[in-house]
């Protein structure tokens, strides 16, 4: 496996994370690090390389313009292989400047897809249409939408008086809270992220489609 990644401390520390992911579900798996200058719009070169070089799947690690770029010179110059993304570059952006270079990309998101059926995800749609009706739906403000429901849901934990120690212990009450719209939430004095659970999701016919359900990022898929 090969793992391209913008030459920045951001992306590095991303991509580092990539080799023991793999190892845990293939320990005698080859995985290489490939870093490119941040910004760079040729990507004719490394497409040889990786061309050459024949991986069985390939991550990028940067930013949806530069992958973008890469697809289409690996479409260009036929090269097969499985091509993945971190779920930072999970927009409909990336489709729109892919194109059919990004058919078949992988990635995991934090939501669900923004044309789910969920109920939770059209009130989304609706609300947006309602009052941001210049405004596409997208993966930003979708999830955005879900962390503003859970905050809702903690503030009415809170009751009243409301103030910073009561909001906390709100939080604290949240115990697989399940906003519709990410994976379930559960905070403590110890646990403050909340959830570590993502959607592996494909491009298909210019869409993201969701692949199976909510898996915890930390456990073995």
């Amino acid at each position: 496996m090969l793992v391209i990644h913008a030459a920045a401390p951001a992306f590095e520390k991303v991509a580092q994370n990539v080799e023991p992911g793999v190892k845990s579900a293939a320990a005698d798996a080859k995985v290489e690090m490939v870093p490119v200058k941040l910004g760079t719009s040729d990507y004719a070169p490394i497409a040889l390389e990786v061309a050459r070089k024949a991986p069985d799947a390939l991550v990028f690690i940067g930013t949806i313009q530069e992958l973008s770029a890469l697809a289409k010179e690996l479409k260009q110059q036929k090269v097969q292989t499985q091509l993945f993304t971190y779920g930072g570059n999970l927009s409909a952006d990336l489709i729109k400047i892919g194109g059919e270079a990004v058919e078949g990309l992988r990635s995991v998101s934090r939501s669900y897809t923004v044309e789910s059926d969920q109920p939770a995800v059209r009130e989304y749609r609706e609300a947006l249409a309602k009052y941001a009706p210049n405004e596409q739906p997208d993966y930003g403000s979708l999830f955005t939408y879900a962390l503003a429901k859970t905050t809702t849901e903690a503030i009415r934990q809170a009751g009243e008086p409301l103030n910073r120690t009561t909001l906390v212990q709100g939080f604290e009450k949240l115990k697989n809270h399940d906003s519709g719209i990410i994976g379930k939430v559960t905070l403590t004095a110890e646990k403050h992220l909340g959830t570590t659970e993502v959607l592996r999701v494909q491009i298909r016919d210019g869409k993201w489609v969701p692949i199976g359900d909510f898996v915890d990022a930390l456990g073995a898929w």
